[in-house]
Formats: structure tokens, C-alpha cells, sequence
């Protein structure tokens, strides 16, 4: 479901990975995802508005929008979380990306 968290079967460099595909979309055996990197890992140099803040189960992730990408649905195994409450952060991100503004 989208902004579900899953744990991330090969957690380097990505531990957690959000899945951001909404329901429109059918990939047989894909999802869209953003990775999730540990915010002390994180360049301070890279806005919050390109990689936001997330906050998931008391620690604190930075959302690398630039990676999105699909994963085989094989890998996400283990839902961790729900970042929905960060969805229009997430959105404005994946905008930001694409249009620049």
C-alpha cells in the first residue's frame, strides 16, 4: 500500500524502503520505491525538501528521492511502518525532483 515502510532484505546502503507506487499503476511483481538512509549517513548539503525528514519507529531517516526506483515485490517482506502523515512531503519531493520548483 502506498507510504507503507518495508525492512529492505539487502539493507546496504538502504535499510528501509517506502513504497510510493499508488494503485493506478499495475506492475506484475515490481513496486515503485524511494529508499531510506539514515539521516546521521545523510550530506547536510542536500535539502529537506529534495530528501525529506522521516521519522520511523524513533529513529530518524532522510528519503533519497533521486533513487527511486522499482523492486521485485520478493524483497519487501516485512511492512515496518507507515509514513502516510509524510505523504505530501513525499509528494512535494518527487515534484521538486522532476520539475525543479
Amino acid at each position: 500500500m502506498q507510504f507503507d515502510v518495508f525492512s529492505h532484505k539487502n539493507s546496504n546502503p538502504y535499510p528501509l524502503l517506502i513504497e510510493v507506487q499508488s494503485d493506478i499503476i499495475d506492475l506484475p511483481g515490481r513496486r515503485v520505491m524511494v529508499p531510506l538512509v539514515h539521516h546521521e549517513s545523510f550530506s547536510e548539503k542536500v535539502s529537506n525538501d529534495l530528501c525529506p525528514e522521516i521519522r520511523i519507529n524513533n529513529e530518524t531517516y532522510r528519503a533519497v528521492i533521486y533513487a527511486i526506483g522499482t523492486v521485485p515485490e520478493r524483497f519487501l517482506t516485512e511492512v515496518v511502518g507507515d509514513v502516510s502523515h509524510h505523504g505530501n512531503e513525499i509528494k512535494d519531493a518527487l515534484y521538486r525532483m522532476i520539475w525543479g520548483f
